[in-house]
């Protein structure tokens, strides 16, 4: 195959059978309803749309005409709900969620809280829901603890914990998701911001096992805030910080009163006796519960005149008798029990004080947070101070609707025990005339589709109440009905168009439609709460003001008519849009690019099936279906694949430039209220310092968050280039282009334990600063040399030995030299003649660092990527902000 194969209506044909192949893969193994014995209920993707159609119908308020309507919008494709909905609505076979995701609490800074969180992590993976957790209420390492333990192993010990069951728990062969969020004012961010890239160095390896915990069962992102993008442009120092479990602030309003905040009153639960020690110790003589007063008298003896209270505000630990006849005080720590959730803004609201731990420059941590990233593709950034302000929920009820982190995949930004109920339009099916000069958006339909599909939506909603895997998401449900509709095909709906992905046209359009959908799904919902009344966490007139008074509600300039409609009626819902990754659902939507994504790769090459040895071109499949469909010969035998890409104006992720994807997703970020999941993907090349650019341009255009991806920057990903180095001269007969790269004194490796003919043996790999393999060894136990009569024979080890010694030592020379490794994989596999042999063992463990720059058919045909927790072919890779399997389309994300 060279790149100037053209393009034939043979290889459209064949690449559009594989297509549809895998799109039949997909809907069977995720969305085709099984009875408990495994056996398929439905035999095709219309069947799954069918069964939607039938429980909407039988469940819906709306009228008859609307749910026709509502019907065929989902048989015609032009929106296609999430994944949990497709397999989950009227499946009597299994108990699931309709929900794609929720955001679960650490309900307190105690073992109690943490494993009460990891139950209710575990009942939601149950019913198919995936799940963010934010670690930020848990102390960090070294401070006090009342246990055997004495001092805290920290917030950030305890991810592994959490990353373990997300991978033993699922529900029909799905795995859990989960995101792991902590604020960047936490003395534990450095070890967050690198458990992933070094987890060796954060979590040490087990003296007995020589295992190493690790946290590559979650995504993980650092809560930023605008006082920390500030200090990074001042170039000022950061102090990590958190709340001084004892210490508690009080308004002084005269020598012998104290005045504290109803909350902090009612936490601290003040009686008479109970001490307060500040500079002097002073005892509780009297209590105002109505006022929330505390009267106080000096307890030691000391001149009168320095013992009133005569500063404006006291810090002082408040200690209470252990028991009645004790003269023993302890402090007490109910108010950080009680009112700490690890939400810093409201910590401070209170007046309560924070002690200082460790100081850096701001620049420097955020190198290190794009140095991570650089390395693992980890940390993903949540611009938090930026979300809150942005979302009607934080203005609604802060206590209840303010996001406190996301879900996995980082686009909905959620209050704790708030979900993910989602589903897409597909933007590409609204294109009229595509690829052609006539090609034009279909306004009016889309906005009539608007409209059906807030009345699925909010059908799934009531329908969703009780299907909730806990009560906490029931009632959380029930008080702020979010729904999120999104879209994919974005990329295919502007190549459609002729506009250039990044593009000045193609952004000023995409607002239009994006401030016309956020609109109408307001208008929506106000309609159906007109009718089937208002959500509960807008049943005032203040709360509806509140929401009115967001600024991003603001800047939509909702009409007059409207916000007068709001302000009498309510709303139906408190959320309305996002933006997901929408993996699988993109597949089911002819394999359009997924979200905001524009194409991922246009083109890739595959052997057909019905010839052997005969290798076709194939191309992205909306194109391709429309060349077939509407007979575009003109196209055929005419043009390669990089013709027809540039022919229908695709952008590749590889070829786009940073800012323009950072400018596309702050132009949708605009108007919607929840966030948006995207990856700006990057060059292998790629300089760190580009990767800290990209954090600081995300911040200044206002998105929500963002995640990058390197090339080969993830664990077990091989770079396709070696540093350049001038040839030995003396080296005769070898190529000069070959350069065998030097092992230094110390080398970083990974140890893999494995069996070999009853024997435990041990393999290590040792890996340079980017954590590719450059050399391969083996430690062959004695035990090798025991002959089959039980005794051992010297020269059976030495045999052994050698052969071993043989395969390592020359494949240890190939990586040093930048052979790639599927190269190596093909000669070690042709060699093998059993699963446990020696080549059959090496080229396991090598596969786990195969590069994953290549098409999809090559992932699954040599088994490229990891076991997919679905199928269990190795084709399971990055892609879009979540993981997909190459092979059965199987992802967390949807």
């Amino acid at each position: 195959m060279t790149e100037h194969t053209v393009i034939t209506r043979e290889s459209a044909k064949m690449a559009l059978e594989e297509h549809t192949r895998f799109q039949e893969t997909v809907s069977s193994k995720k969305y085709q309803i099984r009875d408990r014995k495994g056996r398929l209920q439905e035999h095709s993707f219309n069947d799954v749309k069918n069964r939607l159609c039938r429980e909407f119908l039988k469940n819906s308020q709306f009228e008859k005409n609307e749910n026709e309507q509502v019907c065929e919008l989902l048989q015609s494709g032009r929106f296609i709900p999430a994944g949990s909905i497709l397999s989950g609505l009227g499946n009597e076979h299994a108990k699931c969620s309709l929900s794609n995701c929720y955001l679960a609490k650490i309900e307190s800074d105690s073992l109690e809280g943490i494993f009460e969180a990891q139950k209710k992590l575990a009942r939601t993976y149950s019913y198919r829901g995936g799940s963010g957790i934010d670690i930020t209420i848990l102390r960090p390492s070294g401070d006090p603890v009342n246990n055997a333990a004495v001092t805290s192993s920290g917030a950030v010990s305890f991810m592994p914990l959490f990353s373990e069951l997300t991978n033993t728990i699922g529900q029909n062969g799905r795995r859990g998701a989960l995101m792991i969020s902590i604020d960047i004012r936490h003395p534990e961010t450095r070890r967050f911001i690198w458990c992933k890239s070094k987890p060796e160095e954060i979590f040490g390896v087990d003296s007995l096992t020589g295992k190493v915990q690790d946290v590559f069962g979650a995504n993980i992102s650092l809560k930023v805030t605008d006082e920390f993008m500030q200090a990074v442009e001042e170039d000022k120092d950061w102090t990590f910080i958190f709340p001084d479990r004892f210490k508690i602030s009080g308004k002084i309003i005269n020598e012998s009163t104290l005045q504290l905040l109803p909350e902090v009153y009612e936490a601290l639960s003040p009686q008479v006796g109970d001490r307060i020690e500040a500079e002097i110790t002073y005892k509780v003589i009297g209590i105002d519960s109505k006022k929330h007063q505390i009267k106080v008298q000096p307890d030691l003896p000391i001149n009168e005149d320095s013992t009133a209270l005569s500063e404006e505000n006291l810090t002082f630990i408040l200690s209470r008798k252990r028991n009645e006849t004790s003269d023993i005080f302890d402090p007490v720590k109910s108010v950080y029990n009680t009112l700490w959730d690890g939400d810093y803004s409201r910590w401070q609201e209170l007046g309560l004080p924070l002690r200082k731990y460790d100081t850096v420059k701001a620049r420097d941590l955020l190198e290190e947070i794009s140095e991570s990233a650089w390395k693992s593709g980890d940390p993903g950034i949540l611009y938090q101070d930026t979300t809150q302000r942005n979302t009607p929920g934080t203005y609604i009820d802060p206590l209840r609707l303010k996001p406190m982190s996301t879900n996995p995949c980082g686009e909905q930004a959620l209050g704790y025990w708030s979900n993910c109920l989602l589903g897409a339009m597909v933007l590409y099916r609204y294109v009229v005339n595509p690829f052609t000069k006539e090609a034009r958006f279909d306004s009016d339909l889309f906005h009539d589709d608007l409209t059906r599909t807030m009345a699925f939506m909010d059908t799934m909603s009531d329908l969703n109440q009780n299907k909730h895997p806990l009560q906490k998401h029931r009632d959380a449900d029930k008080y702020g009905k979010r729904i999120g509709i999104e879209f994919t095909g974005l990329g295919d709906m502007l190549a459609m168009l002729g506009m250039r992905y990044g593009s000045e046209e193609s952004i000023e359009f995409i607002k239009e439609i994006m401030r016309d959908k956020a609109i109408t799904e307001i208008s929506v919902s106000a309609n159906i709460a007109e009718r089937f009344g208002e959500v509960e966490a807008l049943k005032t007139k203040d709360a509806r003001q509140r929401f009115l008074d967001c600024p991003y509600i603001s800047k939509l300039g909702l009409p007059n008519k409207l916000q007068k409609k709001i302000l009498k009626t309510g709303l139906r819902h408190t959320a309305f849009n996002t933006v997901g990754p929408s993996g699988s659902i993109s597949i089911m939507s002819d394999n359009c690019t997924s979200g905001i994504e524009p194409v991922f790769m246009f083109s890739y090459a595959r052997e057909t099936r019905l010839e052997a040895g005969k290798v076709f071109e194939f191309i992205h499949m909306p194109p391709l279906k429309w060349m077939l469909e509407t007979n575009q010969e003109h196209l055929f035998g005419k043009y390669t694949a990089l013709q027809l890409k540039e022919k229908l104006n695709y952008v590749q992720a590889d070829e786009l430039d940073y800012m323009d994807r950072i400018r596309m997703q702050a132009a949708i970020q605009q108007y919607t209220d929840s966030s948006i999941s995207s990856t700006i993907n990057l060059a292998e090349e790629t300089p760190k310092e580009t990767i800290f650019e990209i954090y600081l341009e995300s911040w200044k255009h206002g998105l929500k968050g963002v995640t990058v991806f390197r090339n080969g920057c993830k664990k077990g990903v091989l770079s396709k280039k070696e540093d350049s180095k001038e040839a030995d001269p003396t080296m005769k007969g070898q190529n000069p282009t070959l350069i065998e790269r030097e092992l230094g004194d110390i080398e970083r490796a990974e140890r893999h334990r494995v069996m070999w003919k009853g024997s435990k043996m041990y393999i290590i790999v040792s890996l340079d600063e980017t954590g590719n393999p450059i050399e391969i060894f083996v430690k062959l136990p004695k035990e090798a040399g025991v002959t089959g009569d039980g005794f051992y024979n010297e020269q059976v080890f030495q045999e052994k030995y050698s052969l071993w010694e043989t395969i390592t030592r020359l494949t240890s020379m190939l990586l040093r030299v930048g052979m790639p490794i599927d190269r190596i994989l093909t000669q070690l596999d042709r060699s093998s003649y059993n699963i446990i042999d020696a080549a059959a063992i090496i080229s396991r463990i090598l596969r786990q660092y195969i590069s994953l720059d290549m098409d999809d058919q090559t992932i699954v045909s040599k088994g490229l990527g990891d076991p997919c927790p679905e199928c269990s072919k190795k084709a399971y890779v990055p892609e879009g902000g979540c993981k997909i399997c190459k092979a059965c389309g199987y992802t967390t994300c949807g």
